[in-house]
């Protein structure tokens, strides 16, 4: 009874305006993790690759965004075994769907020089999963399980994509607390899967068009 009280549009809705109030009061402490957004070496430069994960170079995180080229972020959806997920609003200062409601964990894996000419490996991947976590979410290494690698083209403009990513999409079982890092996320919250995507049905446009991504091929992977 209360999981179909907590599915419903209206509870959504509602629960989505306490957070943006309660955003906007609540005093922003320093995070668990110690990181407060802003230029990071580790993440501000990127790695450039081909379609086959290849690194061909390392550029700045804007120009990398701004001319299009191919480099490898991760998305992590976190879901209770209750049918719960970690919901986050995005803070209006980031590159792509400020404001909008998305993925629980998101970012960039960093460059290193000792990546070039090399393949992005499993390591790589894994350890920015990690970093991501604890900065954004406030919580230690998860069991992840591995959905799907692919490229995701997000952002169109001057008749081009000016932001081309090969999205590493993965799932964690969770079902404890989250400790949000406002520097990076407006807020975080669990909310009934249920009633995400019935807002999904009626107000798509209120989140990211690669959460929307994300969840499709989650269900997809499900019922094959």
């Amino acid at each position: 009874m209360l999981y179909a009280i907590r599915s419903t549009t209206l509870y959504v809705r509602a629960k989505i305006a306490v957070k943006n109030m309660m955003a906007m009061v609540k005093p922003k402490k320093q995070h668990i993790s110690g990181y407060q957004a802003g230029y990071s070496p580790e993440t501000d430069r990127l790695p450039i690759v081909d379609n086959s994960l290849k690194v061909l170079g390392i550029g700045e995180r804007g120009e990398v965004h701004k001319e299009g080229m191919l480099h490898p972020t991760v998305h992590l959806l976190m879901f209770s075994p209750d049918k719960r997920y970690i919901l986050v609003q995005c803070r209006g200062q980031k590159d792509f769907s400020s404001g909008k409601l998305a993925q629980s964990v998101a970012g960039h894996a960093g460059a290193k020089e000792e990546m070039l000419g090399q393949t992005i490996a499993d390591k790589d991947i894994r350890r920015t999963l990690d970093k991501e976590t604890k900065e954004e979410a406030g919580l230690d290494p998860l069991t992840y399980s591995f959905v799907q690698c692919y490229p995701y083209e997000s952002h169109w403009a001057d008749g081009r994509f000016m932001n081309l990513e090969m999205t590493f999409l993965y799932t964690a079982a969770y079902s404890g607390r989250v400790y949000p890092n406002y520097s990076e996320v407006k807020w975080m919250g669990w909310f009934a899967l249920r009633g995400i995507q019935k807002l999904i049905d009626n107000r798509p446009e209120m989140f990211s068009p690669s959460f929307l991504r994300d969840l499709e091929i989650i269900k997809n992977s499900q019922n094959k």
